[in-house]
This record gives structure tokens, sequence and C-alpha cells, in this order.
């Protein structure tokens, strides 16, 4: 069961069950990622929205779950950059980097845990 907290952000805590699962089946040697994980910096939506400080925090508190764990093979951001259109879209707003091209802090950080590894 998922309670609040950063283990409940996108389902984290499901992650140890999910291994736990496969390795009882006989897939232990089966890779586990997160894809399609991120957080959106929209200016006025109300899903997902969290500044591009959180957006940077929250990224590296999942990789140091993710080390701590040691049930996850690796992460894919949902999408390196978006148009940022929309205002209250909060899918235009989940870059890595703003329409511009310019890094958001969570860029740095993700190049900085990626170094670091899982």
């Amino acid at each position: 069961e998922c309670r609040a907290g950063r283990e409940s952000r996108y389902s984290f805590c499901r992650l140890k069950p999910i291994r736990r699962l496969l390795d009882r089946h006989g897939a232990s040697r089966t890779e586990l990622w997160v894809t399609e994980f991120g957080y959106s910096t929209c200016p006025a939506c109300d899903k997902w929205r969290v500044s591009e400080a959180t957006q940077a925090r929250y990224l590296r508190d999942a990789f140091r779950l993710a080390r701590a764990w040691g049930v996850v093979d690796g992460f894919i951001w949902w999408v390196y950059r978006t148009e940022e259109a929309d205002p209250t879209q909060a899918e235009d707003w989940m870059g890595l980097v703003h329409a511009d091209g310019s890094p958001k802090p969570a860029w740095w950080a993700f190049a900085e845990e990626v170094e670091r590894g899982l």
C-alpha cells in the first residue's frame, strides 16, 4: 500500500513488491525500469505542478530511493523538452529543459544523478 510521502510519488512504493514478485517467479535477472517519470512545472495547472527547484529535488529523491532500495535498473524521464505553450496543461511543462532549450534545475540534477548511477 502506498502511503503519503516520497515513496508514493508516481507509485514508487510499488517498486519493491514488483521486484519481489519478479524474483519469486523466476525473473530475478529481469531489469526493472521506471518509465514516463516526471513532474510538471506548469504555472497554472492543478495536476502534478511543482516549482522548478522541487522538480529537481523530487528527481534526486527518486534516484536516492532507487539506490537505497537496489531494485531499479534505470529511469526514463517522460520528456526532454516540451513546448510550454499552455500554462494550464501539466504535460506541456514536464521537460528537463525549457521550450527554448535552456536547462531547468532538473536537467542538471538528472545529469548528476545519471553520472552517479544506480
